[in-house]
């Protein structure tokens, strides 16, 4: 707890070196609080049952670098969709 409460310290005194502008506390809001706010959804609820809660089960890496488009193959086209 401790930790961050010196970093956001640091990041003050570092701001206000750097003459920026104050935080937007709006801005800060979570993604969830927003959704919740916005939509009126709660993005956490399941979308099958309606009743229970995602949880994160795991947490992947993600790439470092997009494939450019040449590199992609797309599927020969096989007749209408």
């Amino acid at each position: 707890m401790r930790l961050n409460f010196r970093k956001g310290k640091k990041l003050s005194a570092v701001r206000l070196a750097l003459q920026m502008p104050a935080l937007n506390p709006q801005a800060l809001e979570s993604a969830q609080a927003f959704m919740a706010r916005v939509s009126r959804m709660e993005v956490g609820r399941c979308p099958v049952c309606k009743v229970g809660h995602l949880r994160t089960a795991e947490v992947l890496a993600g790439v470092r670098q997009l494939p450019t488009p040449a590199s992609v193959v797309l599927p020969q086209q096989r007749g209408p969709p």
